[in-house]
């Protein structure tokens, strides 16, 4: 569960860049924003905590995906043998 919290924390920033460009598509003059174009109008829009909007609804569905991943895989090392 803690990896699940680490990893969703670490690359949640990115995700939230990704988004806003799938979204943002093409802008006044017809070209797309790159990603430091899209993290600096994130930034002058909500600061720093902007990058982590929505990130505990993340967390609602990451650690107890990641704590049942690695207990099944090691669950089912210990039952073939590995």
């Amino acid at each position: 569960g803690v990896s699940g919290l680490v990893s969703q924390t670490v690359s949640y920033p990115l995700e939230v860049i990704r988004r806003r460009m799938q979204v943002g598509g093409a802008v006044g003059d017809g070209h797309r924003l790159r990603i430091a174009e899209t993290a600096a109008m994130v930034f002058r829009e909500r600061g720093l905590p902007g990058f982590f909007v929505g990130l505990p609804i993340g967390y609602v569905k990451v650690v107890p995906m990641a704590a049942v991943s690695f207990y099944t895989y090691e669950r089912m090392k210990l039952i073939v043998g590995i």
